[in-house]
Order: C-alpha cells, then sequence, then structure tokens
C-alpha cells in the first residue's frame, strides 16, 4: 500500500461543441463490451477503464468515480526472492490511477503516477474508443496556493490559454458572429481553445502579479 497518494485537479474541456461531456464518454466507455479489454492508444500504449461507478447516490451529486489502467507489457522488471537470484519474468504489470470527476463544475481529479494514466493519454483513449470524438482539453486548475508563489516570486515563464466563455452572450452582442469566429477556431486551430506561452527574460524577472496583471 502508498504511504502517499498524489493527485492533480483538471479543468475539462471539450475540443470540439457537440461532443459527448466528459461524464458521457466515460459512461461510454465502461459500456462499450471490449470493455475489459486493454485498448492501443497512439505511442503504443495500452489502457482500460475500471470501477467505474455513476450509481444514483454519486451521479446524483454530478460525481463519477474509477480508475485507470495502463498495462506494461515491455521493459519488465525481474522478480526479486528472498535468499534467491533475480528472476526474470514476462506477466504484465499494471498501473492504476484512481479518478473523480465533477460533472457541474467540469473538473476532475487524477491521482498522478510516475507510470501511470496522464491526461494525454487519457484524452487518447477517448480518441480511440469514441472517434470521430474530438477529445478534451484538460488544464490544471490554477489554485491560491499557485497564484500566491505568483504574487510573492519571479516568475520565469508565463502560460495562459484563451478557451470559449461559457456563457458567450455576456462577451458579445452579436451571436452569429460568435458562432462563426468559434468555427473559424475549431478549423484553425483543431477546437476552441488556444494556448499561449510567454517567457519573460532574467532581467525583467522581478515584479509582482496581481489581478491577473504583471507588472
Amino acid at each position: 500500500m502508498d504511504s502517499k497518494i498524489r493527485a492533480r485537479f483538471y479543468q475539462v474541456g471539450n475540443a470540439q461543441v457537440g461532443d459527448h461531456t466528459f461524464g458521457d464518454a466515460l459512461t461510454a466507455l465502461w459500456h462499450l463490451p471490449d470493455r475489459e479489454t486493454y485498448q492501443q492508444i497512439a505511442g503504443g500504449v495500452r489502457l482500460r477503464l475500471e470501477r467505474f461507478d455513476n450509481n444514483r447516490n454519486t451521479a446524483g451529486e454530478g460525481f463519477f468515480d474509477g480508475e485507470l489502467v495502463r498495462q506494461q507489457v515491455e521493459n519488465i522488471p525481474p522478480r526479486a526472492p528472498q535468499s534467491a537470484p533475480l528472476q526474470g519474468q514476462n506477466e504484465p504489470l499494471g498501473h492504476r490511477c484512481a479518478f473523480r470527476y465533477h460533472h457541474d463544475t467540469r473538473v476532475v481529479l487524477l491521482e498522478s503516477r510516475p507510470n501511470g494514466v496522464t491526461p494525454i493519454r487519457l484524452d487518447g483513449l477517448v480518441k480511440a474508443k469514441l472517434a470521430p470524438h474530438r477529445g478534451y482539453f484538460l488544464s490544471p486548475v490554477i489554485t491560491e496556493a499557485a497564484l500566491q508563489m505568483l504574487r510573492n516570486g519571479t516568475p520565469r515563464r508565463v502560460k495562459f490559454r484563451v478557451a470559449q466563455p461559457s456563457q458567450m452572450g455576456a462577451v458579445e452582442g452579436d451571436p452569429t458572429e460568435i458562432e462563426d469566429n468559434l468555427a473559424r477556431m475549431a478549423k484553425n486551430f483543431g477546437g476552441t481553445d488556444h494556448r499561449n506561452v510567454c517567457r519573460i527574460p532574467k532581467r525583467q524577472q522581478r515584479g509582482s502579479f496581481e489581478h491577473g496583471r504583471a507588472r
């Protein structure tokens, strides 16, 4: 049993407007006839969904729970029995990562393991089994602790993402113009999400970060 468990919160956004929500996609994966078979995604990674729970008590509160398991079939470490030399083995290993997804806030808590299931691999499983689904953007949730580090520290790089607002009417008055812009973003960038990274030269690193502005 692990003495420590690490996990991280991610905001989930659809790469393509109109695709299944994350909760619906998890449910669809669970009901596939071959769900007990490890599915191979890009890079030769093999995954499957296990112990999925969206029963009335849990899903009624907007939560979906489960585990994602990665099967390791290469570079298997040898067995190390007591008072005996190392023994080679060919049995696959399993690396499982627990998760909990909240439908209303579209936030997933995913366990972090060195050889486990990353957000990119989770996205790959959805696209591989639920085609033509375009997958998801999973962005780390900004915490108050992280903002405080920016306020008190000297950041060397700032990364931000321009995403589809949840209430478009509050941003633009003409809904037709908004739809046209979203269509262009989907065509040219593969979705309504665009990431930007700004690097700050060392001579300009001193400063503060307040109310979303760097100075």
